[in-house]
């Protein structure tokens, strides 16, 4: 397992890459002959985007369904790694699929997926 979203896990195998961004949310205000002021109005904003893909003859057809069923409900996860870091409660804001290589009963050989997560407040 290298990370934990709620009960959904990702193998080694799955990931393939892990973006994090943080918006740090400060805001400018331009003044007549000075530099800018800032300020900080909101929290800061934390998303995640996930790639990886899965392997059907190993994972089977029907492996990102907890994951779906997951973003269904709309309700924030936990995400944990493998070390036993908390990074707090996320929700899955999209999920994106590409399968390819398909056999004649339509099965598919390769899929790539990329997650979006938000972090929500606790």
């Amino acid at each position: 397992m290298v990370f934990a979203l709620g009960d959904f896990t990702f193998n080694e195998r799955h990931n393939e890459s892990v973006t994090k961004t943080t918006d740090y949310a400060l805001g400018f205000n331009d003044r007549i002959g000075n530099f800018p002021a800032f300020f900080k109005n909101v929290k800061t904003k934390v998303d995640l985007e996930i790639k990886g893909h899965t392997i059907p003859r190993v994972d089977g057809l029907k492996t990102l369904d907890l994951l779906k069923q997951i973003a269904e409900s709309n309700e924030p996860q936990s995400l944990t790694n493998s070390l036993g870091e908390y990074f707090g409660l996320f929700v899955v804001v999209d999920i994106v699929e590409e399968t390819a290589n398909y056999l004649p009963s339509g099965a598919f050989l390769s899929q790539n997926f990329t997650i979006k997560l938000k972090k929500v407040g606790e």
